[in-house]
């Protein structure tokens, strides 16, 4: 069974997606000593993706899927820590899913009797999950009654 990304795993699948694209940049800018730190971004950048697939490895699918689309829509910057900017939490997922999670009726969720293999092909758990509103991994379904 896969496992599903909690909010701390996500924050981090970001940074190091960041961090690639951030030492990938650089490598390609002249600035002061340029020359000297080119080797060691380029090591910086194969070490993050390194990190990047030991972080993701065992994710569900569905969810890698959305943390890809959510990390390649961020910016990394420097915001003031008491900056209202520095506590937003946007969530990016496929149209279709957006779709389905609106327009259909949450509130069969409260009545549902699924189980086990019935929970994990639940199309409402995997819209939240391509969403990246994160679940539990048990086979339970943390949006039933």
């Amino acid at each position: 069974m896969a496992d599903y990304a909690n909010k701390a795993t996500k924050e981090i699948v970001v940074v190091l997606a960041g961090c690639i694209g951030y030492a990938d940049t650089l490598k390609g800018l002249e600035f002061r000593n340029s020359t000297k730190a080119r080797r060691s971004l380029k090591a910086m950048q194969n070490h993050a993706e390194k990190a990047l697939e030991a972080v993701m490895d065992g994710l569900d699918e569905d969810q890698v899927q959305g943390l890809i689309r959510f990390a390649n829509s961020c910016n990394l910057m420097a915001v003031p820590k008491h900056s209202p900017a520095a506590q937003k939490d946007y969530y990016l997922c496929p149209a279709d899913a957006f779709d389905r999670l609106v327009l259909e009726p949450a509130g069969e969720c409260a009545f549902c009797m699924k189980e086990g293999r019935e929970v994990k092909r639940c199309q409402r758990r995997r819209d939240l999950a391509a969403c990246g509103i994160v679940t539990e991994k048990s086979t339970e379904c943390p949006y039933q009654g």
